[in-house]
């Protein structure tokens, strides 16, 4: 018996992500990605000890091509 199966997948709104300041890169890209991927925007704060690194994350995602509003 042959079945196919779709998954169809569908924003679900904004989601939040607050990074430490012990390891603000590799947190913040893997927790921003996934959502941004799937079509949700996300609000992002950095620790206030690792803002400049939080805004250089930033650029490189609106350099990819993320509007500045998403």
């Amino acid at each position: 018996q042959e079945q196919n199966t779709k998954t169809q997948f569908t924003p679900k709104g904004v989601g939040v992500v607050i990074a430490p300041w012990n390891f603000p890169v590799g947190i913040s890209v893997g927790t921003i990605a996934a959502p941004l991927a799937a079509g949700n925007r996300v609000i992002y704060k950095p620790s206030s000890l690792s803002s400049v690194t939080g805004y250089k994350l930033c650029e490189c995602f609106w350099d990819a091509g993320v509007p500045r509003d998403v």
